[in-house]
């Protein structure tokens, strides 16, 4: 096996279809990253107030974050393709319903329900995409590398998807941007399924009685829900935080453009954590990548100027993606293997929902206290994640 990074990278390129489950993968994921922007252009575009598409979008993230890990467990049990393409069909249904609702001004309270609808139909292609990867790059070497280009990918969706609405909504309209995603989320799901990859991937029986805990029974999981969801907090008080640091500084725009260079510092680490070596002790790449992150969100306390914001939030995401690259591996080697896919999804609930535990906390600490001591809530949240995986670091150990 090649050892070097170039060497690595060319075996799994080359590794028989790796290219199409890329694609289709990174494909069939941008509605998770498109959605939530397209609904609020959507509502706004056809008279309701911010207050209304608030609610939708809440109600269809939370359904997400909740269905997500069920349908894992699902999938664990009947198979990836028993799973997916049912919601390819019934994703875009909801889609269309939503539509078709806010189009004959249907109060909110008829709309939720069809948000929650929305959410819980969204098929669960992002814990499926890292489930199968094992099936496609056999060695531990591939599979670090896989797992790093996995992390980069995610930030690809997640800059990529809002922005293909954006231009969407601003060269036909917001209908039309709905619409796609409906598109997508068919469509995309669909080749998931043709490929290699999911056709040849299979439940594997579980051994014994089943627990209600399913995938959370292994503690090495739930030590990387810990740390996902302190993650998720600093996310939430970067969101919130950027923009009212960029209109304290003049330029509430200049915010949103912080938040990218917050992505593309994580980009640039996805590419640094891809070119490392699997690592002998994979806990405690985890635990230092969680500290590093943690230890860059220092320099956005100190920040004074937009020029000097962007440098740091350039920083402070240099980490993130060698964290869920690192903990990505530990999911794969610790959940029981009848319950990956759910440990997978339920890794991002647990960032779903420290997301929006930071979003509400960085709104209070902003009108209490202003932006500092909101990022001061981001540093919190990353060193009691770093924290709390270096304290229980022996149950992130394989052995």
């Amino acid at each position: 096996m090649p050892t070097s990074h170039a060497g690595r990278w060319s075996a799994l390129s080359r590794r028989p279809g790796v290219p199409s489950f890329v694609v289709s993968g990174l494909f069939a994921r941008l509605p998770l990253a498109m959605l939530q922007l397209a609904v609020v252009l959507f509502v706004r575009e056809q008279g309701y107030s911010y207050a209304d598409a608030g609610l939708l979008v809440a109600g269809y993230t939370v359904a997400v974050g909740l269905a997500q890990p069920g349908l894992g467990r699902v999938v664990d049990r009947v198979g990836q393709r028993r799973v997916l393409m049912p919601l390819a069909v019934l994703f875009p249904a909801t889609v269309v319903a939503v539509v078709l609702a806010v189009r004959a001004d249907a109060g909110a309270s008829a709309l939720l329900p069809l948000a929650v609808a929305m959410g819980a139909a969204l098929p669960p292609v992002e814990p499926c995409v890292r489930a199968a990867w094992p099936l496609l790059a056999p060695t531990p070497a591939l599979r670090m590398l896989a797992y790093a280009v996995e992390a980069t990918l995610r930030e690809l969706v997640f800059i990529g998807g809002p922005l293909v609405v954006a231009l969407v909504a601003a060269l036909a309209s917001p209908l039309a941007a709905m619409l796609l995603v409906a598109a997508i989320g068919c469509g995309g799901t669909l080749w998931f399924t043709t490929t290699r990859a999911v056709r040849a991937w299979r439940a594997e029986p579980h051994p014994g009685r089943r627990t209600r805990l399913g995938a959370l029974a292994a503690p090495g999981v739930r030590t990387v829900m810990v740390g996902s969801a302190a993650m998720g907090v600093a996310f939430g008080v970067v969101a919130v935080a950027m923009p009212a640091f960029g209109e304290g500084h003049g330029s509430r725009s200049a915010g949103g453009l912080a938040l990218a260079t917050f992505a593309l510092g994580s980009l640039f680490g996805g590419l640094v954590a891809a070119a490392l070596p699997a690592p002998r002790r994979p806990e405690l790449r985890y635990v230092a990548a969680l500290a590093l992150f943690a230890a860059g969100l220092v320099p956005l306390l100190a920040a004074w100027s937009i020029a000097t914001m962007l440098a740091a939030t350039m920083l402070a995401g240099v980490a993130i993606a060698p964290a869920f690259a690192a903990a990505y591996g530990l999911i794969d080697d610790l959940a029981p293997p009848s319950a990956v896919t759910e440990a997978f999804a339920w890794m991002g609930t647990a960032i779903t929902a420290g997301s929006g535990l930071g979003t509400a906390l960085a709104g209070l600490a902003i009108e209490g206290g202003g932006v500092s001591l909101a990022l001061a809530l981001a540093l919190v949240g990353g060193a009691l994640g770093a924290a709390a995986a270096g304290l229980r670091r022996a149950t992130l150990s394989p052995a």
